[in-house]
């Protein structure tokens, strides 16, 4: 198969169940020296799991073994070895196999005569499959072939034997045109066996555009009929060649022309003949029914090849998954978006994180004209002192040309004609990262954006498939509501998480369908004044601090601390309309020591709780019923005790808060043993270690106790 393939996880997952085999052996066929000096094939057995990747690659050429240990198979493997000149014609040999079954699928073989796949989508039993060898055995001798009978496979017998695998530069599937297949094309012929006319449109070339277009209108007419339009779009990706017709696109998936055929048995078999280049021996039958096979599930067995996520960015961007950088006007969205794309580009760290797959951006901003993306990239570059190695680059669209993507109606939505545009250029300039900024521009119609139906429709069904077909990802930039996403409860600066994810407006569907949401939140005079304003000697202000919060990530845990990011200014020479020379000047985030100061305060205040903790634990002891009590019933007791619990201007209520979360912050502590245990909460004096318990089956505050258990070191 072309090296030119793409290769990616998914398709090396789906190549693997269709090929499903043992994960406890392989056939190893030696690169150096495939072949004996008796010709047969240098080939020996070792205990290991295949590797497709490698295989493919050309790395380590592989043989598996079919037969699965519940005695069940997913295909049937036929041999020709022995082949006459005519038979050893590609267009000869595919047209015989598409007459004797159109789901076989064939294959060259390493010496270059053919292997022939009949491929199950559920595993069957051996003696089932080898009746079914059987059978085809006979059909192909009656057409003057020779089989390699003792590599057939499987037999009644029950002998695991092993096949090598297809998809290397000697191995290539073919169609019915007898052409090399891609491994997509292979996959798409694969899923719809049962449908002919499909399996014959992968691979289609343009020998004939008047041909090709009307073939591939009846498949849209097809499709339509038996429920699988959904599919149209990915038919077309797997053509021989680019359909690079938006005109004609657009009369079936806008138009929808082609939902006014009725495609029957005769048109099929009309385009069957056309699409494969000859004359079938048979019609083949146009199954009339809607999706009458169950569903493909696929088994865990704990034996799978296990695959690294796919970071882009730790904890902020996996690729084929939608990030969200949320925040409110003015906060730095948008230098934070440039910032980014010029790391995802040139490599460079991105504040402290390292980038660790570049690719071509494309920012796509509708709040921005050209020339503004423009000079914040330069800033940005001035600022990081980056170099441009010329290995990727930074694409993008202004205001000036601000695109639609999906157009909504009441009741549905479609892809535009700018949507079908996009998906082009990211194929042509070979996108890998797209950021739009803000998310919303990029949508018109009946749209509303507290919709969840459609707020998630817009994200699953459009934006995220743009990170799918590159293998990238999507960055999208969004405007919150004027939550306060820190807070400040007894002098201890606090990150609400929760508050940041309901901050950004619109629809919940939203950041339930982002697998990463990164929050902005500006600084406030007041939590400048009485945390940072009295450590900060070189003049700057509130106004130049805004806090990055990673507020949701599905694929690790989020840091509990906001970072602190500071505007710095970048002067750049510019050129007025007059072409005069003149310096305009720029912002810019860099890293600050904020949270340093911050965690230090952090670290005093509980050290100070955990001393106050220790100090009422004599009066805790006695609360206790069974080793616990309720963190209630401590906080009843105590607050009492404070010293402005008399003083009628201070409310109770904050009193009983600031007892609660001292005895929190004070017993949620760990022990480390002498022996190398680590306990919980605190060790005291009579011999026990006392900690906070939370009892989720309970509700409310009734399920917080403080437990005490004996401690070990003493």
């Amino acid at each position: 198969m072309s090296s030119a393939n793409r290769l990616n996880d998914n398709t090396i997952s789906q190549l693997e169940e269709i090929f499903k085999h043992r994960k406890d052996k392989t056939l190893i066929w030696s690169k150096e020296k495939p072949y004996l000096p008796n010709g047969k094939k240098n080939q020996w057995e070792e205990k290991q799991t295949p590797n497709l990747t490698k295989h493919i690659s050309g790395e380590l050429l592989q043989g598996v073994f079919p037969q699965l240990p519940d005695d069940t198979i997913k295909l049937c493997f036929l041999d020709f070895d022995t082949l006459t000149e005519q038979q050893k014609d590609p267009k000869k040999f595919v047209q015989d196999v598409w007459n004797i079954d159109y789901q076989l699928r064939p294959c060259r073989s390493p010496s270059g005569n053919y292997h022939v796949f009949k491929l199950f989508h559920n595993p069957v039993e051996i003696n089932e499959a080898a009746a079914i060898a059987e059978e085809l055995i006979k059909k192909f001798k009656a057409k003057g072939y020779k089989l390699d009978n003792a590599s057939t496979i499987p037999k009644k017998d029950g002998v695991g034997r092993a096949f090598n695998l297809p998809f290397n530069k000697q191995q290539q599937f073919l169609s019915p045109r007898g052409e090399p297949v891609t491994h997509e094309q292979f996959i798409q012929q694969y899923r719809f066996q049962k449908h002919p006319l499909i399996i014959a449109a992968a691979g289609l070339h343009e020998n004939d555009e008047a041909s090709r277009h009307m073939s591939i209108f009846i498949v849209a007419a097809y499709l339509e009929k038996h429920g699988l339009f959904d599919h149209f779009n990915s038919i077309v990706d797997n053509l021989g060649s680019p359909l690079d017709d938006p005109k004609f696109l657009k009369r079936i998936t806008e138009k929808e022309q082609h939902k006014k055929y009725d495609v029957g048995a005769k048109s099929v078999n009309e385009y069957i003949e056309k699409i494969c280049e000859f004359t079938p021996e048979e019609k083949v039958e146009v199954n009339e029914t809607l999706n009458d096979e169950p569903l493909e599930l696929e088994e865990f067995t704990g034996q799978e090849i296990l695959r690294a996520r796919d970071w882009v960015i730790y904890g902020w961007i996996l690729k084929k998954a939608l990030t969200l950088v949320i925040g409110q006007a003015g906060v730095g969205k948008t230098i934070f978006n440039v910032q980014l794309a010029v790391s995802l580009a040139y490599g460079n760290k991105i504040l402290g994180r390292e980038v660790l797959d570049r690719g071509n951006v494309l920012i796509l901003a509708s709040e921005e004209t050209r020339n503004e993306l423009r000079i914040r990239i330069k800033a940005a570059l001035q600022h990081l002192e980056v170099k441009d190695d010329k290995k990727h680059k930074i694409y993008i669209r202004g205001l000036e040309e601000q695109i639609k993507l999906v157009n909504f109606t009441q009741t549905d939505a479609k892809k535009t004609t700018d949507y079908k545009r996009l998906v082009l250029a990211i194929k042509k300039y070979k996108i890998k990262y797209i950021i739009l900024d803000p998310l919303i521009s990029f949508q018109t119609g009946a749209y509303d954006e507290n919709n969840n139906a459609k707020m998630e429709q817009y994200v699953k069904d459009y934006l995220i498939p743009l990170a799918v077909e590159n293998d990238g990802a999507v960055i999208a930039g969004h405007h919150t509501n004027k939550f306060s996403m820190i807070s400040i409860q007894d002098r201890e600066l606090l990150v609400d998480h929760q508050v940041a994810l309901n901050s950004a407006r619109g629809a919940s569907s939203l950041v339930a369908a982002a697998r990463f949401v990164l929050a902005m939140q500006p600084m406030t005079r007041k939590l400048f004044d009485e945390f940072f304003k009295a450590h900060i000697t070189d003049g700057s202000t509130f106004t130049h601090y805004a806090g990055l919060i990673e507020a949701k990530s599905n694929y690790n845990v989020v840091e509990d601390d906001i970072s602190w990011l500071k505007k710095q200014e970048v002067t750049l020479d510019v050129y007025d309309e007059s072409n005069n020379a003149v310096v305009e000047k720029l912002g810019v985030f860099s890293t600050t020591d904020l949270n340093k100061i911050s965690k230090a305060k952090n670290k005093l205040k509980a050290i100070a709780n955990e001393e106050w903790a220790k100090s009422k634990i004599s009066i805790i002891k006695g609360l206790m019923k069974d080793n616990e009590c309720t963190l209630n019933k401590a906080v009843e007791i105590l607050a009492p005790m404070e010293d402005d619990f008399s003083d009628e201007k201070v409310d109770e209520g904050t009193i009983k808060t600031r007892v609660r979360r001292k005895l929190e912050n004070g017993l949620n502590g760990k022990v480390d043993h002498k022996n190398g245990v680590t306990a919980q909460g605190v060790s005291h004096d009579d011999g026990f270690n006392y900690w906070i318990k939370r009892d989720h089956t309970k509700a409310g505050a009734a399920k917080v106790f403080i437990q005490r258990g004996k401690d070990f070191s003493k």
